[in-house]
């Protein structure tokens, strides 16, 4: 049986915890009859477990934990992957028999699912290769109609006259000159007192 779980130890395991707990929610002739379709080592897993009334999902989840000795996340998680795989060997009767006494989302395991046709592959048309190698004479778009940028937004290509800021002749000045702090506008620092004073 495949079960997907890690090694043949943990899927006995789970196989056992989870036919345990099942069975405690169902009835003597449904215990008998899945029993009946199971191999003599599980079926008598089956026949040993008494009827235990309507339990919900959560507590044979919960039983199926203890079983097995695993956290309830993690036994939910296999005892979904051996529901998945038992319902794949019982035939459809069983199953309808289960489905009815089991509750959701248990019972959901053993249902038919009609799953109709795969939706169609998407046909995906690659668009003509533009290589060197397949290019042919002439263009889209040729080099010569091109109308490329002159330089980068910032660049002093862009200028008619890059260095203006820095020609002596035209310039408004350095930044001393703008604020007003150069040589030939400066002053000599006053004396602390008069001279007159003395």
């Amino acid at each position: 049986m495949r079960t997907g779980l890690p090694d043949r130890l943990t899927a006995e395991l789970a196989l056992r915890a989870t036919l345990g707990a099942l069975a405690a929610r169902l009835t003597k002739d449904e215990a008998e009859a899945l029993s009946a379709r199971l191999p003599p080592m599980l079926a008598r897993v089956v026949e040993l477990v008494e009827y235990e009334g309507d339990l919900d999902a959560d507590t044979i989840y919960e039983r199926v934990g203890r079983r097995s000795g695993t956290p309830t996340r993690i036994a939910r998680e296999q005892a979904d992957v051996v529901l998945a795989a038992l319902a794949e060997h019982l035939d459809d009767e069983l199953k309808r028999r289960l489905v009815r006494a089991l509750p959701e989302p248990i019972a959901e395991r053993f249902r038919e699912h009609d799953e109709g046709e795969p939706p169609p592959h998407p046909i995906v048309v690659a668009p003509p290769a533009s290589t060197l190698a397949t290019g042919r004479p002439g263009s889209r778009r040729p080099l010569s109609e091109a109308r490329p940028e002159r330089a980068h937004a910032e660049s002093i290509a862009r200028s008619d006259d890059p260095h203006a800021e820095r020609k002596l002749s035209t310039s408004r000045g350095l930044t001393q000159e703008l604020l007003g702090r150069t040589l030939a506008t400066g002053r000599p620092p006053r004396p602390s007192r008069s001279i007159a004073g003395r």
